[in-house]
């Protein structure tokens, strides 16, 4: 990895309890445009994901693991 960290933060801080349930609801209304939001990359493609954060072009890209 180029000596690059990967580090995560579940649910950023927030209460699972309270959150999921909030996403949920916002989801169902139509006011959390998941497809809009997330980008998924091959584990291969993490310098360019990476890339497209920074440009803005993808708010959350995820990494999969083959």
């Amino acid at each position: 990895m180029s000596g690059r960290t990967v580090l995560g933060a579940p649910f950023g801080g927030a209460r699972p309890s309270v959150t999921i349930g909030k996403l949920l609801e916002m989801r169902a209304a139509g006011d959390l445009p998941i497809e809009k939001l997330v980008r998924t990359y091959p584990f291969e493609s993490i310098d360019q994901a990476i890339k497209d954060m920074e440009s803005g072009e993808v708010i959350k890209p995820v990494l999969l693991f083959e």
